[in-house]
């Protein structure tokens, strides 16, 4: 059993040189949680980028959003809870967003467009 602990994979086992860029959470404990999570990426390895989000994160009756960069550099990306998807998803560097919900469920999408 320890063996495996150790064999287990985890996020900073995977390849893609995932740099946390932002991250914000709202305090409400009684309520949902939402979590927003900013990276940046050195390329687009679809599978690894599905991993990584999968191993963040979630609890039941919130979500757990990822905003996925590709190459900004050392930017800190501001998050805000209210108008998330307004502000990232119209960036031409969002190459990925994936959304977990609260049962752990992640629908990820490729180069995401603004509503």
């Amino acid at each position: 059993m320890l063996f495996d602990l150790f064999l287990a994979e985890n996020i900073n086992s995977i390849e893609g040189d995932f740099e946390q860029i932002g991250f914000v959470r709202n305090k409400n404990n009684t309520g949902p949680i939402k979590r927003l999570y900013a990276y940046n990426v050195s390329d687009t390895l679809w599978e690894n980028i599905e991993k990584h989000a999968n191993l963040l994160p979630h609890t039941k009756y919130g979500t757990t959003e990822v905003y996925y960069f590709l190459d900004v550099g050392e930017t800190t990306i501001q998050l805000n809870l209210n108008n998330s998807q307004e502000s990232l998803l119209g960036k031409e560097n969002c190459v990925a967003h994936a959304l977990k919900n609260g049962m752990g469920e992640l629908h990820f999408s490729k180069y995401p467009k603004a509503y």
